[in-house]
C-alpha cells in the first residue's frame, strides 16, 4: 500500500514544483533562447529561399523536347493537368520537403518561444501566413493530383518516363510546342 502511494504522490508533487524550480532561470535565459530560435528561424528562411531560387532557376532552363509526346494518347486537357502538375511536383521535390518541414517548424518553434516569454513580436508572427510561402495555392496540387490519378496508368506511366520532367521544367513553354507539334493547334507566344 506505501509503495503504491509513493508511486502517485511523488510524481503528483514532481509536477507541482517543476515549473517553480525553473522560473528563476527562465529570466536569466530568456534572451539568449530568443535569439537562438530567431537565429534558426532566419537561417530555415534562408536555406528555404536559396532552394527555392535554385529550383526556379533549373526551371527557366527547361523545356523538354515535344517529340516525347506523340505516342502518349491523353486529351489535350488531360495533357494540360498532367504537365502542370508533374511541374510542381518536379520543383517541390528540388526544393525538398525537408526544406518546408524545417521552414515550418523553426517558425512554430519561434512563435511559441515567443508567446512563452510573453514577447511583444509574439502577434506578429502569423504562422499560417508564412507557411503559404512555399505553397500559395495548396489546394491546387491535390486537386491537380486527383485530375492526374484519373488519367489512364498505362498513359501516366508513359508520362513519368518522359526525360526531364523528373526535374523542373517550364509547363507552359511545354505546353504550347505540344499544342503545335502534336494537337496542331497554332503556336501563339
Amino acid at each position: 500500500m506505501v509503495v503504491y502511494r509513493d508511486k502517485v504522490i511523488l510524481p503528483f508533487i514532481f509536477m507541482l514544483v517543476f515549473p517553480y524550480a525553473f522560473a528563476e532561470d527562465e529570466d536569466k535565459y530568456k534572451v539568449q533562447v530568443i535569439s537562438a530560435v530567431r537565429e534558426e528561424a532566419q537561417i530555415a528562411t534562408l536555406e528555404l529561399e536559396e532552394a527555392i531560387g535554385k529550383c526556379s532557376e533549373a526551371e527557366k532552363a527547361s523545356v523538354p523536347d515535344a517529340s516525347y509526346f506523340k505516342d502518349i494518347k491523353i486529351s489535350a486537357k488531360e495533357m494540360e493537368v498532367s504537365l502542370i502538375y508533374l511541374s510542381i511536383k518536379a520543383k517541390s521535390e528540388c526544393i525538398t520537403e525537408a526544406r518546408y518541414k524545417d521552414f515550418s517548424y523553426s517558425l512554430i518553434k519561434l512563435r511559441s518561444v515567443l508567446k512563452h516569454y510573453n514577447d511583444s513580436d509574439f502577434e506578429e508572427i502569423d504562422v499560417d501566413e508564412f507557411s503559404m510561402y512555399s505553397h500559395p495555392l495548396p489546394w491546387l496540387d491535390v486537386e491537380l493530383s486527383i485530375k492526374y490519378n484519373e488519367i489512364d496508368p498505362q498513359q501516366r506511366a508513359a508520362l513519368e518516363q518522359v526525360p526531364g520532367l523528373s526535374k523542373p521544367f517550364q509547363p507552359i513553354k511545354l505546353l504550347k510546342k505540344i499544342e503545335f507539334e502534336i494537337y496542331g493547334a497554332q503556336n501563339t507566344p
